[in-house]
């Protein structure tokens, strides 16, 4: 996917990617421009339970020379290019290998109140109204002890 512009996605479904690659391998996400997006802008993700998914996780994608803005708005614990690893860090398949870089990414907000009871709407963290900004520019989904 290159060379493309997504914007003002998730008008319905606030849980959507401008590209969401689901257990996918060797691809190039790159010079695309993605901005008003309410959760991330870039996602790849692999099964958590590998048994089920006959082994297939998202690795050896490159994303680069994007272009990211005002993402992550309407939800929380996310990030404008986020990864998600397989959940199992006993399989060697859990180094994913995926290459970011190159990337420039502004106005990442996160929306989720101090006590969540209300989500922010985009709002800056404000602390009088409780907003905190949960959000990454990027969000790699690992358990500590499985990076290595």
């Amino acid at each position: 996917m290159t060379h493309s512009v997504f914007h003002d996605l998730g008008k319905t479904l606030v849980h959507v990617a401008a590209v969401s690659l689901r257990s996918s391998a060797g691809n190039i996400i790159a010079h695309n421009r993605i901005t008003k997006m309410p959760r991330y802008a870039l996602e790849a993700d692999s099964f958590y339970n590998l048994s089920q998914a006959g082994g297939r996780i998202s690795r050896d994608n490159i994303f680069e020379f994007n272009v990211i803005d005002s993402v992550c708005y309407a939800t929380t614990d996310t990030g404008a290019i986020e990864m998600l690893g397989s959940g199992d860090a006993s399989l060697v398949e859990f180094q994913l290998n995926n290459t970011i870089r190159f990337n420039k990414v502004t106005n990442v907000f996160g929306s989720s109140s101090t006590n969540g009871d209300y989500v922010c709407q985009g709002q800056a963290v404000n602390k009088s109204l409780g907003c905190r900004g949960i959000a990454w520019s990027i969000y790699l989904c690992v358990r500590p002890s499985s990076i290595i």
